[in-house]
């Protein structure tokens, strides 16, 4: 019988900061993590923001015992790639204290997916959730769902594609079996009206508090303040991180960086930025910094 966590809310990717001899850094990791704590309501560790696409089963390990030793207090996610190690390293997981892993896909076929779904399965005992990541070549149909579910210990699909119509069938289909995460912050309207239960904001890495501003506003249905935080702040931030090939992980980076965490090296294919990259990213802190100020005299507290 699969345990399920809660994972609805906001999910604070970890980034992963890596040393001059491209080993963890692990004082620098916990420092995120914890950073992250009072924000987030799920913690996920070695997701694609903080590289985890790019480390042996051993390194996604040992960033789940270091999120768990952050000690927030909030469930730990850990992530797996689709394929031959996937048993192995849901078994990894599971032994580090993993709550539930994101299911990264490796092709097209649903096949896979779901033969992934029942080595994991049969690997752990049917004890470890599994949220599934619809993302790159995967696209689910509400068939395609409803046989993956009959996996018990599939507990969420996260769909990265943005298609709000498929999104809003695949949820008609199982409905309330799942929970639903979007991953794309600037489409977290869209996503909280087609019923979306979580999300994943890559500003929760360097601006924890305005992705618990925007979903506050949503929560209480003042989606003028939503609307108006996205406006101003994620919208050009992800026009900026897909405006070319490799810089969607060195802005979110960068950033972190700037409000003084300790990000220390990324893994490649991370490009550097550009100068006018960088002047463009300049101007959407200074905005960021001027939408917390206002967001901390509205809340009559000092910034």
């Amino acid at each position: 019988m699969t345990d399920r966590p809660d994972l609805r809310g906001l999910w604070g990717f970890a980034l992963t900061p890596f040393d001059e001899h491209d080993r963890i850094d692990a004082d620098a990791f916990v420092a995120g993590v914890r950073a992250l704590g009072p924000h987030a309501d799920v913690i996920c560790a070695a997701g694609t923001l903080g590289q985890g696409d790019r480390m042996t089963i051993e390194e996604r390990r040992r960033c789940v015992e270091l999120a768990r030793a952050a000690g927030t207090g909030r469930p730990v996610m850990g992530t797996l790639m689709a394929g031959q190690d996937d048993a192995q390293a849901a078994v990894a997981l599971l032994e580090a204290g993993a709550a539930a892993v994101l299911l990264l896909p490796t092709t097209d076929d649903v096949a896979d997916a779901a033969g992934s779904l029942g080595r994991i399965g049969v690997a752990t005992g049917g004890a470890l959730p599994v949220v599934l990541y619809q993302r790159g070549p995967l696209r689910l149909t509400p068939a395609d769902l409803l046989d993956l579910c009959r996996s018990e210990h599939l507990v969420g699909l996260k769909d990265a594609h943005g298609d709000l119509r498929a999104f809003h069938r695949l949820r008609g289909a199982v409905g309330d079996r799942l929970t639903w995460i979007g991953a794309s912050e600037d489409l977290a309207l869209g996503y909280w009206a087609m019923g979306a239960d979580a999300w994943s904001p890559a500003s929760l890495a360097y601006a924890p508090w305005y992705a618990r501003a925007w979903s506050d506003a949503l929560h209480q249905g003042d989606i003028a303040t939503a609307r108006h935080l996205m406006e101003r702040i994620a919208w050009p931030i992800t026009d900026l991180r897909l405006s070319r090939p490799d810089i969607d992980i060195t802005v979110v980076r960068t950033l972190a960086a700037w409000a003084g965490l300790a990000v220390g090296r990324a893994r490649p294919p991370a490009a550097p930025l550009t100068a006018a990259e960088i002047t463009r990213l300049e101007e959407l802190a200074r905005v960021l910094d001027e939408e917390h100020a206002r967001a901390s005299v509205d809340a009559g507290t000092p910034r």
